[in-house]
């Protein structure tokens, strides 16, 4: 979403997707390291990184990372603020979503419909599942777009040699593009198979949810001009 912005985004984008990819790969690793040498059961703490930063450096060490990961959290969700209604405002655009989510503020020119909304479902999730929880509607959610997108892939590329199709040729193709695919959604499914089944019901309902949007759409578009009213 935010190479919308960027001058040559057929050029940068493959730098900043694999730039991107190694370095948080690398860092995580890094943490899951330290973590595992720092304790001799890193699976039993509640909170395995402050715990580790105590073990490695004392109770100040402890707070100093909790005080960190509270930051960490704060700025994921102000980036977040100002990046996913851009999405939503996008897709009422495009008339995917209904034509609220496209509103924009009369004074401050924002989204302000999808900035609501989204606080709203941020804050919701927060108060009413663990921490643990989220995390792993936030995984599986993830699993669940990249799954999606891998599958897509090779439809896109077939659609791309017909002239007809409306798809641009790609300015940069990975060689063995459609076996990657295949692995990628693979893996999502084998990882979407380990949720619980409270997490499994929550994913559901959203799928649905989705799916009756997208009927919505379909038929919105099917309609003549003018005819689906204000």
């Amino acid at each position: 979403m935010p190479l919308s912005d960027a001058k040559e985004p057929q050029c940068v984008a493959p730098f900043a997707v694999w730039g991107a990819l190694l370095a948080t790969t690398a860092f995580y690793a890094l943490v899951h390291l330290v973590v595992t040498l720092a304790l001799p059961t890193a699976a039993d703490p509640p909170r395995p990184l402050a715990a580790a930063a105590g073990a490695l450096a004392g109770p100040a060490g402890a707070a100093l990372l909790t005080v960190g990961a509270l930051l960490s959290v704060y700025g994921f969700l102000a980036g977040q603020m100002v990046n996913v209604p851009r999405l939503t405002y996008a897709m009422a655009e495009r008339g995917d979503l209904p034509r609220a989510f496209g509103a924009v503020h009369r004074e401050h020119r924002t989204p302000h419909v999808s900035i609501v909304l989204y606080a709203v479902l941020a804050g919701a999730l927060a108060l009413s599942g663990s921490f643990l929880q989220n995390l792993t509607l936030s995984a599986v959610s993830r699993l669940l777009t990249y799954g999606l997108g891998c599958a897509a892939l090779p439809v896109l590329r077939r659609r791309a040699l017909d002239p007809g199709s409306g798809v641009g040729q790609a300015a940069f193709v990975l060689p063995g593009g459609v076996g990657f695919a295949v692995l990628g959604v693979v893996f999502s499914l084998v990882l979407a198979a380990r949720i619980s089944w409270r997490e499994g019901a929550i994913m559901g309902v959203v799928v649905a949810a989705a799916a009756v949007n997208w009927w919505w759409g379909v038929r919105r578009a099917a309609q003549p001009a003018g005819a689906s009213g204000a």
